[in-house]
């Protein structure tokens, strides 16, 4: 593709477009002098009501504000002292975890003669980030009663909850 479009060209993947560029040097311009233009995100209105006006790191613009939060936020969550603090978090989390999926294997194998269960493990990681997150970083802990909701209503409620935790720490 690049002998027919040249070292640079868009391509449509899905609906969005993506730029590919095919120079080492164009490559290295694009993510040293010109990296705030090329990591811009998406502009949307849903962004701006959520995130309080791009208040939240993860929907905030590259450039200063950012680069200040991203300070914050590494000293204050991801120091060697504040993991090994909350080491102890991580292993529970991670215990709970592979005692729910034994669990499940158990009850499985009880139902069927054979050792081997398949177990959906999509979800999974993202449970013990989320738990883990929740934990250590908003320091609520609340298990019991995200089980008793029902799916829809626990994704979809941990979302907005997140979001407005992170949105509090922020302001």
């Amino acid at each position: 593709m690049a002998d027919t479009y040249g070292p640079i060209f868009t391509i449509k993947l899905g609906t969005k477009k993506a730029l590919v560029i095919n120079n080492w040097e164009m490559a290295k311009e694009c993510f040293t002098t010109n990296d705030i233009v090329v990591s811009s995100r998406p502009r949307l209105v849903a962004i701006d009501h959520l995130s309080y006006n791009k208040a939240l790191i993860g929907f905030a613009p590259f450039g200063s504000y950012w680069r200040e939060m991203r300070k914050i936020t590494t000293s204050a969550f991801l120091s060697s002292h504040r993991i090994d603090l909350l080491s102890h978090v991580l292993v529970s989390i991670v215990q709970d975890s592979i005692k729910e999926l034994f669990n499940v294997w158990s009850s499985a194998k009880k139902e069927h003669s054979y050792g081997f269960v398949l177990v959906e493990l999509k979800q999974w990681p993202g449970e013990i980030t989320f738990n883990i997150v929740r934990q250590c970083c908003i320091d609520h802990s609340d298990q019991q009663s995200e089980k008793t909701q029902s799916d829809g209503f626990a994704k979809g409620s941990r979302c907005l909850w997140i979001l407005q935790k992170t949105a509090l720490q922020v302001s």
